[in-house]
């Protein structure tokens, strides 16, 4: 017999949320052995949500970097007098 599908949160935030209800549960020793075992087992799927989602921020904060510090190497570079100044090519 084939597992039904288990509805996962959608965001990080929810994801985060219902494991730390799952680790207080687990730690005021209110579930039982069975109930234990499944509430892991869910914890395991909601680690897993949590960790893709920290992947793709983190995927995507260094697309924004890469592209953000481009233009400030090339000014450094462009710097007539070979000293770089803190202040050199700040957008404020």
């Amino acid at each position: 017999m084939a597992k039904a599908s288990v509805k996962l949160p959608v965001s990080f935030e929810e994801a985060l949320e219902e494991l730390e209800r799952i680790v207080q549960s687990m730690e005021d020793d209110v579930l039982s052995l069975e109930e234990s075992l499944k509430a892991y087992e869910r914890g395991v799927l909601l680690t897993k949500v949590c960790q893709e989602k920290l992947d793709a921020a983190n995927q995507q904060i260094q697309v924004l970097q890469n592209n953000l510090l481009q233009p400030l190497e090339k000014v450094a570079d462009e710097d007539s007098d070979g000293e770089v100044d803190i202040d050199d090519g700040l957008p404020f």
